[in-house]
């Protein structure tokens, strides 16, 4: 757990707000440069840490003893048994700026702590998922080959990095714990300088005439790093006529900074009643109160845009639907073509329970190709992609403006 987030639920405690039910969400708050979307992942290794967060006695005794908490957030992590709801997409789906990853609500404490501790998970799994994705579609159907999580020295972290880029799309991995964990293939050659030096030296002759790198390695695997930027480096050797029988990822479990995901307390129970909040603090980049994340289709499935309603707003009809604040404009802006609307969120969590078994790997890994094959060219560009509309129904995007009037004395 993060100190930080046991000093609030300390801070929760002293003000006696702890045990009021509050809503937090983690939310995509920006994607790196030249990401077009995000693959949601890391929701198994979520719902396990909920149900197994509950610390012993001998641990909670020693944050005690270390001033990490007060002695009454001790009483509460050793009496109070989880009590949260999770909702949050399958995992495997897309998600763009502006989407919510996960929701958790219950005790204020402990929604706070959860919170902060899903985003830290979801922000690692997402960003391997979707860095292998983006491998997949520069490969253009080469086989892409998990060369990160064999680097790694945990083997709780090794899996679940080769978990999130075979749910992206890559086709093996390099390691055999992974392999043997995941029934993910297993897949390595010898780097082409090892062949180089087992092969028999190439004739003068054979030199002279030119010597042709692009087809040397055209039953090798080839890494790609170590690099931040390995989409580039694989387009530029395509670009170069470099053959490779598959292209081995380094850095599939980087951290990319630059993708932000910000958790916000958008509710606070008061009094019986729900009271939406533009987070902990006003913050006038917080979309308040409880919600529902919907998202529109044409006939074929394609998605349009995803319009975020509040809890007990009425849905909007696809065929009269617009968004509002999309690229923060008060425009309303009307979809063209929506045919369908579907609700985003799923229950995996109540009371502290999952609702059922975690899906098959395979399964997660279809879903995300069926959904890169759904989306719109301009999305999944990997350089310069089109923004994918995201926004708020009237009804919500007016309390946002109510809330932040308030907020200012207006």
């Amino acid at each position: 757990m993060d100190a930080r987030a046991l000093a609030a639920a300390s801070a929760f405690v002293h003000s006696q707000v702890a045990t009021r039910r509050a809503t937090m969400e983690v939310n995509v708050s920006g994607l790196p440069a030249h990401w077009g979307f995000l693959v949601s992942a890391g929701l198994p290794q979520v719902v396990r840490l909920i149900e197994r967060i509950a610390p012993t006695q001998a641990e909670v005794q020693l944050a005690e003893l270390t001033g990490a908490i007060s002695p009454a957030v001790a009483g509460l992590l050793l009496t109070s048994p989880c009590a949260v709801d999770v909702n949050a997409p399958p995992e495997g789906t897309l998600l763009f700026a502006g989407d919510t990853a996960v929701t958790i609500e219950g005790p204020l404490w402990q929604a706070w702590i959860l919170a902060h501790v899903a985003r830290e998970v979801l922000h690692a799994s997402c960003c391997t998922a979707t860095q292998a994705a983006r491998l997949v579609l520069a490969a253009r159907g080469t086989a892409v080959v998990d060369g990160s999580s064999c680097l790694l020295a945990s083997s709780d972290h090794t899996i679940e990095t080769a978990r999130s880029a075979f749910v992206g799309g890559v086709s093996h991995t390099q390691s055999p714990v992974a392999a043997a964990r995941l029934g993910v293939s297993l897949r390595a050659s010898a780097p082409a300088e090892a062949i180089a030096l087992a092969g028999p030296p190439p004739s003068r002759s054979a030199r002279m005439s030119g010597w042709d790198f692009a087809h040397t390695v055209s039953d090798v695997l080839v890494p790609l790093g170590p690099g931040d930027d390995e989409e580039e480096t694989l387009s530029d050797l395509q670009r170069s006529a470099v053959q490779s029988d598959g292209w081995v990822s380094r850095s599939l479990a980087a951290r990319h900074t630059e993708l932000r995901m910000r958790c916000d307390l958008v509710a606070l129970e008061q009094g019986g009643v729900w009271v939406p909040r533009l987070g902990a603090v006003a913050d006038i980049s917080c979309v308040p109160g409880r919600k529902l994340v919907i998202r529109y289709a044409d006939p074929s499935g394609r998605p349009i845009a995803d319009i975020v309603h509040g809890v007990g707003e009425r849905i909007q009809p696809a065929a009269q639907a617009f968004v509002l604040g999309y690229q923060q404009t008060g425009v309303g802006v009307p979809l063209q073509g929506a045919e369908s609307a579907l609700p985003l969120l799923t229950s995996v969590i109540r009371s502290g329970r999952r609702v059922g078994p975690d899906e098959g790997i395979q399964s997660v890994r279809e879903r995300v190709h069926n959904a890169l094959q759904q989306l719109a060219d301009p999305y999944k560009r990997l350089r310069h992609p089109s923004v994918f509309p995201v926004g708020m129904a009237p009804a919500l995007a007016q309390l946002k403006s109510d809330l932040l009037a308030q907020a200012c004395g207006i």
